[in-house]
C-alpha cells in the first residue's frame, strides 16, 4: 500500500519489489490511496494486480477514516498474509483498516524520508497508530534514528532495509540518443545529469548555482529531468545565470536509465533523503556520481577511501540540525554549493577517475544491493512478523 503510484523514487522502489516478490511465488497486490498515476498503469501492465483507493491530495481526518474503512473491509473480505504500507498517510491508513478489519493481520510500515518538515499533526498520528504495526522499516539509519528521536517511536521496533535494484533489468536498457530529444544538447560537451522531482528537498536550485561557478561550465551540459513545482524557480535561476544554452530542463522522461546511461556524471543536489533511488540506478549504471552528504548516501556509496563509489559533498543546507540537534557544516551555503562544483568538475576533467568511481560504484551495487537480495531480506521480515 502506497499514498500514489505516479513517479518517484520509492514508487519505483515498490514497483521493482512487487515484481520481485510476484517472480519469486508470492500473490501480490498493490493498493494506491490517490489515483493510478504512470507507475500505477505500469504495474498493471507487468502483470502485477493493483487498485486505487481514489483520495484526493488534500487529506482531513474524515478521509482517512472513511479510507482506512474500505481498507478494513478489503482486509475482512480477503485477508493477506502480510499488510506492508510505504509512506506516512498510508502507513497511517492502512493501521487504522488493519485494526477495523474482524482479522487483524500482520502489519508492515515503511518509512523512506528524513522528512523533516513533517507536520506536527502527522508526527502525531504516526505516534499514536505505530502501536498497531509490527514493524517499521527505516530505509536508512539517520531515518531511523529521525523516527526515534522525533516521532518517539520504539528503536527495538525500527529494522533498516535498504533499497535493491535489479541489475538484469538495468543492463537491458540501451543507451538514450539524447541528440533529438533535447533542443540544444551539445552531444560534443560531457553531460552532467541529475533525476527528480523539482521540489525544494532535490536541492536542483542549488545544482543549478553550483553548475554556475564551475571552472569547466563552458565544456559541459547539464541535464535536469523531472517535473514539478519548483520548476519555474529553477528556470529564473537558469535565466538569471544566463546557462540558457548549456542547462537542459526536458520535463517527464520515461527512460530515465537510458539516460544515465548516455551522461557522463549523476549529481544529487539533495537536502534531504531516505536513501535516493537515483543514486542507487546511477551505480547501477556505471555512472559515476557527486553526491550530497544526506540521509542514506553514506551507507550507500560506503566509507570512500581510495577508491570510492561517489565524491561526497556537503549539502547546500542542512535540514537535519533543528531535529537531531546537530551544529552543521561550518561552511557557508556560498561555501558548500563551491565544493559541489569543484566535485563536479574534477570528474570532469579526470577521465580514469571518472571510470574509477564508475567501477567501484557498480561493484558495491553488485555486492550488496542487488534486489534479490533485499527482497530475500523482506521475506524474512514477512515470516518474522507473521510467526513472531
Amino acid at each position: 500500500m502506497i499514498n500514489g503510484l505516479d513517479v518517484g523514487g520509492t514508487e519505483r522502489a515498490v514497483e521493482e519489489t512487487a515484481v520481485c516478490l510476484a517472480g519469486r511465488g508470492h500473490a501480490v497486490r498493490v493498493l494506491a490511496l490517490k489515483p493510478l498515476g504512470r507507475t500505477g498503469r505500469r504495474l498493471g501492465g507487468r502483470g502485477i494486480d493493483v487498485a486505487s483507493l481514489e483520495m484526493d491530495d488534500v487529506v482531513g481526518f474524515s478521509s482517512l477514516v472513511a479510507a482506512a474503512r474500505r481498507l478494513g473491509a478489503l482486509v475482512r473480505r480477503d485477508p493477506p498474509d502480510v499488510v506492508h504500507a510505504f509512506l506516512p498517510r498510508a502507513n497511517i491508513v492502512s493501521r487504522l483498516g488493519n485494526r477495523l478489519a474482524a482479522r487483524r493481520v500482520a502489519h508492515v510500515s515503511s518509512e523512506r524520508s528524513t522528512d523533516f518538515r513533517r507536520s506536527s499533526r502527522v508526527r502525531r498520528l504516526n505516534r499514536l497508530t505505530a502501536r498497531w504495526t509490527d514493524l517499521v522499516l527505516a530505509v536508512s539509519p539517520l531515518v531511523r534514528d529521525v523516527l526515534v528521536a522525533r516521532d518517539r517511536l520504539p528503536a527495538r521496533k525500527i529494522a533498516v532495509l535498504e533499497n535493491g535494484i535489479d541489475l538484469a533489468a538495468v543492463d537491458a536498457v540501451p543507451k538514450a540518443d539524447l541528440r533529438g530529444g533535447i533542443p540544444g544538447f551539445r552531444p560534443d560537451r560531457p553531460v552532467l545529469c541529475s533525476v527528480g522531482r523539482f521540489v525544494p528537498e532535490k536541492g536542483f536550485v542549488h545544482l543549478v548555482r553550483a553548475f554556475a561557478r564551475m571552472a569547466t561550465r563552458a565544456e559541459a551540459q547539464l541535464l535536469l529531468v523531472g517535473e514539478g513545482p519548483e520548476e519555474g524557480a529553477v528556470r529564473d535561476i537558469v535565466r538569471a545565470e544566463r546557462l540558457e544554452d548549456s542547462v537542459h530542463l526536458p520535463g517527464f522522461r520515461a527512460d530515465v536509465l537510458g539516460v544515465l546511461k548516455a551522461a557522463d556524471v549523476y549529481v544529487l543536489s539533495s537536502v534531504e533523503e531516505g536513501s535516493p533511488m537515483a543514486v542507487l540506478e546511477a551505480m547501477a549504471c556505471g555512472l559515476p556520481s557527486v553526491a550530497t552528504d544526506v540521509s542514506g548516501v553514506r551507507e550507500l556509496v560506503g566509507d570512500g577511501g581510495p577508491d570510492p563509489a561517489a565524491l561526497v559533498v556537503p549539502p547546500a543546507v542542512d535540514w537535519s540540525a533543528a531535529i537531531l540537534g546537530r551544529n552543521g557544516t561550518p561552511s557557508s551555503e556560498s561555501e558548500r554549493i563551491a565544493t559541489m562544483a569543484a566535485a563536479m568538475d574534477r570528474l570532469v576533467v579526470d577521465r580514469p577517475l571518472r571510470e574509477q568511481v564508475a567501477r567501484a560504484a557498480r561493484r558495491r551495487v553488485e555486492a550488496h544491493y542487488t534486489l534479490d537480495r533485499i527482497v530475500e531480506r523482506l521475506e524474512g521480515h514477512y515470516a518474522s512478523v507473521r510467526h513472531g
